[in-house]
């Protein structure tokens, strides 16, 4: 038998518990929809989307981070689209197989998202519930370390549960939580459509 001390006591994190995480941002509100990518040059790039109030809220809008020392520290949250009042939501970023280059899937709508109910025009509150046309896409320039100022639209076709939401079709229910596939040289994401449009 082995008159050898025991090994001194030793602390292991469990990665689950979040509170043994890192903060990356702590402004208060909303945060939602994380998606995270490794670039070219070994950068991580994350996406999230944050409201100042609650879910669905207004302000509610997708941020960019990066990180260069394997999410140690992130850069300053930057709004992908500018506009407060014309919510961006759910981005989910996908890397090309062929040269791991990074896009950027999300919701956008340029403009005020409205409908007609009982004859009454009627703007919408939730944004990040509707699409006007479609999607939109980004790409990751590894370089600046962020998303193109161009964005490229991904139309969506209007079938049968569009034309029975409230709306008639003039607005679609519409958004999506998947990160696209890369699948035989075509890229592939699930979204959702909702009859009562949100």
């Amino acid at each position: 038998m082995s008159s050898a001390p025991p090994p001194p006591m030793t602390s292991i994190i469990d990665p689950r518990n979040v509170h043994a995480g890192l903060t990356i941002s702590s402004i208060g509100g909303y945060y939602d929809g994380q998606s995270l990518a490794l670039t070219p040059s070994k950068t991580l790039s994350l996406i999230y989307h944050h409201s100042h109030n609650h879910e669905g809220g207004p302000g509610l809008r997708l941020y960019h981070s990066t990180s260069s020392n394997n999410g140690q520290s992130w850069s300053h949250p930057t709004p992908i689209e500018k506009d407060l009042d014309k919510p961006s939501h759910d981005g989910y970023q996908f890397t090309n197989p062929k040269n791991g280059r990074v896009y950027l899937i999300y919701g956008y709508n340029n403009n005020q998202l409205h409908g007609t109910i009982n004859g009454k025009h009627t703007d919408l509150p939730r944004g990040d519930m509707q699409l006007e046309k479609g999607f939109r896409l980004k790409i990751y320039d590894d370089v600046s370390r962020s998303y193109s100022k161009n964005r490229y639209d991904i139309p969506v076709r209007r079938t049968e549960i569009d034309r029975e939401n409230p709306w008639k079709g003039e607005t679609m229910g519409a958004f999506h939580c998947d990160k696209a596939s890369v699948i035989g040289g075509c890229v592939y994401f699930a979204f959702q459509k909702t009859v009562e449009g949100g």
